[in-house]
């Protein structure tokens, strides 16, 4: 037995005991060893993370796992571009100046005004709606002076105006147009231009019912024979056919119709005329509007609804 003597105060500790002492104290030291060396590695963590210098043995708390050898793909998250927002461009009122005027009854200088709209926005339709409306509210109580002067029929330059408008915005100009109630414009809703350019919204006709029945109601049209007058033909009710020449000589026959034509028969001929609309230009190309014809491509000329349209030398 081994003994073993310490200074002050006096142990005797055998053998027995140090087998014992090391059994129990061995796995005690072995965790305060640990202990120790994990606090000072979190020491050596922080400081350096506080001074922006992290240890290359620090391990990432994100790690991407790539075979040896293989590129490693871009990430399929993509920044989102940046959006610029528009900012709509303000577009000047042409018509307001114009409107104001006609508002205030002064109708000539609202024309001028609407001229000026015009040739600065010649897409805007209400430009051109507000123009036919202050020609006809300027000569709308009167009758053109000479209708085949066209620079000065105001109703031709009226209904010149209004097919512009409907051109280029139907949706817009039709609510307005059929809300005026103004005494001058009524009474050109009367007139028989207006009327058959009005009938070309109507078109095309796809029923034979529809198609006699349009005839029935719309019975005097013209065969343009120009440099002679005009031959007129009436359509009645009761399928008669009557041809009126300007030298006075009269011809009959029937009519029958089906959906967008017209079959016409006498003792000379049988034909087909087909129900279509035509620009009728005056003046000048930029003069036009769109009337209602029966047509015959293989023998013209075309018969035009409306006396006071076709009596007019084309120019």
């Amino acid at each position: 037995m081994t003994e073993l003597l310490f200074d002050s105060p006096k142990i005797l500790l055998t053998n027995e005991m140090m087998n014992f002492a090391s059994r129990k104290i061995r796995p005690f030291s072995l965790a305060l060893m640990l202990f120790f060396e994990a606090s000072l590695f979190a020491i050596e963590v922080r400081g350096a993370t506080a001074s922006g210098k992290v240890s290359a043995t620090v391990p990432s708390k994100v790690t991407s796992k790539v075979s040896p050898g293989v590129t490693p793909k871009p990430s399929k998250l993509k920044a989102k571009p940046k959006t610029k927002t528009k900012t709509k461009k303000k577009v000047a009122d042409f018509n307001a100046p114009a409107i104001a005027a006609f508002k205030a009854k002064k109708y000539v200088e609202a024309l001028r005004l609407f001229n000026v709209a015009i040739k600065n926005d010649p897409q805007n339709p209400l430009s051109w709606l507000g123009h036919a409306r202050a020609t006809v509210a300027i000569h709308g109580s009167s009758e053109p002076e000479n209708y085949c002067d066209f620079e000065k029929n105001w109703v031709l330059l009226a209904m010149s105006s209004l097919s512009k408008a409907m051109d280029l915005g139907r949706a817009k100009v039709e609510p307005i147009l059929s809300a005026i109630k103004d005494v001058n414009f009524q009474k050109f809703r009367t007139r028989p231009e207006y009327k058959n350019w009005d009938l070309v919204r109507k078109l095309p006709l796809k029923t034979d019912l529809a198609t006699q029945e349009f005839f029935s109601k719309h019975n005097d049209w013209l065969i343009d024979s120009q440099p002679n007058p005009s031959t007129v033909v009436t359509f009645a009710p009761t399928h008669v056919l009557t041809i009126a020449a300007a030298d006075g000589t009269r011809s009959t026959g029937t009519w029958s119709a089906g959906a967008g034509r017209v079959v016409i028969k006498t003792k000379d001929e049988t034909r087909t005329l087909n129900l279509t609309t035509s620009k009728h230009t005056f003046g000048s190309p930029e003069k036009s509007f769109r009337i209602i014809v029966l047509r015959d491509p293989a023998k013209p000329p075309d018969w035009t609804l409306g006396p006071e349209i076709a009596d007019c030398p084309k120019p």
